[in-house]
């Protein structure tokens, strides 16, 4: 038996958001406009297959291909080492298909969205990882290898995902209030009486997941810088975060419905609650932002 009363059969391995306590749209006239669809991964701890969506693990890749190094790690700053003489192998973070993700605007001729990035800190990269984002035609790739190479230098063992398989679930987000036009946010405001209810319940979904919007309340929001090459808007490709919901009161809305019954800080709960072993900053979140004209072009990564 769930909380609420609710018995959940887990047999599928489907995961389920409660519904929000109140119609935002109803409850501040003209929000409504501002609702977006998002995909909740639910990843768990898993064996996924090396064509298909998943975070860590293996991912599709051509046997004569180079796979991808870092030419800078850096130890965590904790550790106080030196940088290696040679190239350290990057290790798989994602990897998305256009099968199952139908949000994803893939560029002409590609199916596939491939993450890699160094398992170190690097100051220039705002002390997150160097990364790469790959699109790939599954269909060229003849002979996949095998098994990636292992990193001779692993700087943060917090960046080495589990391999994960996901249970994706679309839902409904409001954007961070910041994104909101000023008469909203007044609006907001005005109805919140000074609680954190759209913030922390029905705004910004947390968890690792795909499209909406990151929340910002680290550092502000600020305006996210434009497409290096071609001036236009960064939007939100994946999330991956340190944990799948708060365990405050407010948050505790985002826990799904089937892992309500695990008792807190057991191996079971834990799973479920970080199971990508990931620690994103300060044991926060981080998003990877593609160019809304052109997604091929640069992408970049902001943490909070």
């Amino acid at each position: 038996m769930g909380l609420y009363g609710v018995v959940m059969d887990d047999a599928t391995g489907a995961r389920t958001t409660e519904p929000p306590p109140l119609d935002m749209a109803e409850a501040v006239p003209g929000l409504g406009a501002y609702a977006r669809t998002v995909v909740r991964l639910h990843p768990r701890p898993g064996t996924p297959a090396i064509s298909s969506s998943h975070i860590g693990g293996p991912v599709l890749w051509p046997a004569d291909e180079p796979w991808p190094h870092c030419s800078d790690p850096k130890y965590s700053e904790q550790n106080r080492r030196k940088t290696p003489d040679h190239p350290v192998a990057m290790v798989p973070v994602a990897q998305l298909a256009a099968a199952d993700f139908p949000e994803i605007a893939f560029p002409a001729g590609t199916d596939l969205a491939q993450i890699l990035w160094c398992p170190s800190h690097h100051p220039d990269w705002g002390y997150a990882p160097a990364f790469r984002l790959i699109w790939r035609d599954s269909s060229t790739v003849a002979e996949p290898l095998a098994a990636p190479p292992t990193p001779h230098l692993i700087g943060d063992a917090d960046y080495v995902p589990r391999p994960c398989v996901l249970h994706p679930e679309r839902v409904i987000e409001y954007p961070w209030h910041e994104e909101l036009p000023k008469d909203l946010r007044d609006k907001l405001e005005e109805w919140e009486a000074g609680e954190s209810l759209y913030q922390y319940m029905l705004s910004i979904v947390p968890g690792c997941k795909v499209s909406g919007g990151m929340s910002w309340e680290v550092t502000d929001m600020g305006e996210l810088p434009p497409c290096d090459v071609c001036g236009a808007s960064l939007e939100l490709l994946l999330q991956l975060d340190s944990c799948e919901w708060s365990t405050d009161a407010e948050g505790l809305r985002w826990a799904p419905l089937e892992d309500r019954h695990l008792e807190f800080a057991t191996p079971e709960h834990n799973r479920a609650h970080e199971p990508t072993g990931l620690q994103i900053g300060r044991y926060s979140h981080g998003g990877f932002f593609v160019c809304s004209a052109a997604p091929e072009h640069p992408a970049s990564f902001f943490t909070q």
